[in-house]
């Protein structure tokens, strides 16, 4: 979700306020161009999960003219968003709402054990830099599907794209690492990731 809404400045009045009290930062945009260009990168047009939606409705307005320009350049499939703040999620919630995007969903929980009820994903996109890819996570992925997660200790980690090869069923299929260079993101916060 986060690099697929949009390509144009919004105005800066659209950005959803300072939530840095709860460790939210957005994606550097030099990380963010790296994860969206990876070779076998994220899907464009599939149902994905993304977790931490204050990243991406920021980067979605940011990026947008106008919720006109959002509404006509979103994914054409249904993206769900995971957060674990409650004022993040609501206010994540309204501006979706207030840009006229429909094909949004935020749910308020643990991240790292994904939302099971939409599964599988053909791309999860994890903004948050965890230990390892969290199970559940792997559990929710499509045959030959994508994750998109910073791996690492707190503070320094590495982008790393993991795809699931094959498409014998969900859980079929070895998982390939693909490193795509250092990244520093936010602690991946929650049962498998790091403590809160």
């Amino acid at each position: 979700m986060v690099h697929q809404l949009a390509a144009e400045p919004f105005p800066r009045h659209g950005i959803p306020g300072d939530h840095r009290p709860h460790g939210g930062r957005v994606v550097d945009p030099a990380v963010a161009e790296r994860a969206r260009d990876a070779p076998g990168g994220l899907p464009r047009r599939e149902g994905r999960d993304e977790r931490g939606p204050r990243r991406g409705v920021w980067r979605a307005r940011q990026r947008s003219r106008s919720a006109r320009q959002l509404r006509a350049r979103a994914l054409a499939g249904p993206v769900f968003s995971v957060e674990r703040v409650e004022s993040l999620a609501v206010a994540a919630q309204r501006a979706l709402r207030e840009a006229g995007v429909a094909n949004v969903s935020v749910l308020l929980g643990d991240g790292t054990l994904g939302w099971s009820a939409y599964a599988p994903y053909d791309a999860i996109l994890v903004a948050a830099g965890g230990p390892a890819v969290p199970p559940p996570l792997v559990e929710q992925l499509a045959p030959e599907g994508r994750i998109l997660i910073p791996l690492g200790k707190r503070g320094a980690q590495v982008l790393t794209l993991v795809e699931r090869t094959g498409s014998e069923g969900a859980h079929a299929g070895a998982l390939r690492h693909t490193p795509l260079g250092s990244a520093r993101f936010v602690p991946l916060v929650g049962e498998h990731g790091f403590d809160a």
